[in-house]
């Protein structure tokens, strides 16, 4: 149970929280998002100092604004471009390397 109000979010939140919060139904693809720099955690040490991934808020809402074109950052559309350009990359290697030799 939370003790903070319930008009009040809180801030800070672990993973499963914040793939909720920016609405997406599949883990692995927030995942993705996240392995692709698009959602970046936080460094956190709980009180037994055991390392942990928590997602500020704020930093998510920055990230949604600038995938929806609401700011004039473009950081994130060269993020983007980077993994999109990786993964094709990526896909044409494996490609090449299914294919039968050639004689």
């Amino acid at each position: 149970m939370s003790a903070l109000p319930a008009n009040i979010p809180p801030r800070c939140m672990s993973e499963e929280q914040a793939c909720e919060y920016v609405g997406l139904t599949n883990q692995n693809t927030f995942q993705k998002a996240v392995d692709a720099g698009i959602f970046c955690p936080i460094p956190y040490r709980d009180r037994a100092g055991i390392r942990k991934k928590v997602f500020d808020r704020k930093v998510l809402d920055k990230a949604l604004d600038e995938l929806g074109g609401l700011t004039n950052d473009d950081d994130m559309a060269k993020r983007l471009l980077r993994g999109s350009i990786n993964g094709r990359a990526q896909r044409g290697k494996a490609a090449v390397s299914n294919r039968a030799p050639q004689h």
